[in-house]
């Protein structure tokens, strides 16, 4: 049973506002002395860290895309007869590759992936290697 600090009426444990005046239960003396913690401010990635990333997607995409588009269109070229591939169409067209791969992981990296990891999710991590051997 809870005494409404309002108006005096007399309350059953399982109602938390009073039926008389609306009032809210007071909270016990335990819960007042200890209020609830804020969580940490999660930090934001560093830009540095999105471009590198973008930059490394770059590399690796625009080679693929010229190794890939060379071939594609030395194929091309050999069936139409028209002499040796052009290397700059495939360079030109693995570069767009590279730029669309570049913006694709910034984009996502940025949108799924904003903040750092938090420290205590780094020590979980650690506590579950130690644990597998």
């Amino acid at each position: 049973m809870w005494s409404c600090p309002k108006c005096g009426e007399m309350h059953d444990d399982h109602f938390n506002i009073c039926w008389k005046c609306a009032s809210n239960e007071p909270m016990p003396q335990a819960d007042r002395a200890s209020p609830a913690s804020a969580p940490p401010e999660r930090k934001l990635r560093p830009f540095r860290i999105i471009v590198g990333r973008s930059l490394l997607a770059f590399f690796i995409g625009s080679i693929i895309g010229i190794a890939l588009f060379h071939s594609t269109l030395r194929r091309f070229i050999a069936t139409a007869g028209l002499g040796d591939p052009l290397t700059l169409g495939s360079t030109l067209y693995g570069l767009i590759v590279g730029v669309l791969a570049a913006f694709l992981v910034a984009i996502i990296h940025w949108i799924f992936f904003p903040y750092e990891p938090s420290p205590a999710s780094h020590e979980q991590s650690a506590n579950d290697n130690d644990d597998e051997f």
